[in-house]
């Protein structure tokens, strides 16, 4: 007699899921949240060629001493920072946010594309991930409030619109 670890695994299997079907969803998301990362990765990288980062904002970035104090809360460290962050430019800032917003539909279409019936869940896991790291980078480097919104906002979107168009289309399907 097989164990049931949860209710909610019980309720899976009465509905004709298998193992093999939720390691298949877990798989996908991770396709798509890998897709995202790999992204948002060269996008930020083009950016830096683009625009480069100016040497003393770099500097200031570098300072891991400064970038613990800041996720401490330290009200200096913040200021610090916040400056070196003006420093770089609305162009290499909203470089950040379009990786954010393409890398987020990127891995949407990729997990779309492996799966198209778990395409919305999977869309906002991705948008998910990227809130996080919104959040969790914005403690540590303060960012303007216009790209802190636009990265709550973009990929949001994006995540949800990708999804609307890949509804009902699968290449593995």
């Amino acid at each position: 007699m097989p164990v049931i670890l949860a209710p909610a695994a019980g309720a899976a299997l009465r509905l004709g899921v298998t193992a093999m079907d939720i390691v298949y969803d877990i798989l996908t998301t991770l396709a798509g949240i890998a897709t995202f990362a790999v992204t948002v990765s060269l996008i930020e990288q083009i950016g830096r060629r683009l625009t480069p980062v100016p040497a003393e904002a770099r500097q200031i970035f570098d300072d891991r001493e400064l970038m613990s104090r800041s996720r401490k809360g330290d009200a200096e460290a913040r200021a610090a920072l916040t400056r070196a962050m003006d420093m770089t430019g609305t162009g290499s800032q909203l470089m950040i946010v379009i990786g954010w917003t393409v890398g987020t539909a990127a891995g949407t279409l990729v997990a779309g594309s492996i799966d198209s019936s778990t395409v919305l869940m999977n869309s906002f896991i991705i948008a998910g991930f990227n809130i996080l790291g919104v959040f969790f980078v914005g403690r540590m480097l303060p960012h303007p409030p216009w790209m802190a919104a636009l990265g709550y906002i973009l990929p949001t979107a994006s995540a949800h619109f990708t999804a609307m168009a890949l509804e009902g289309f699968c290449f593995t399907c």
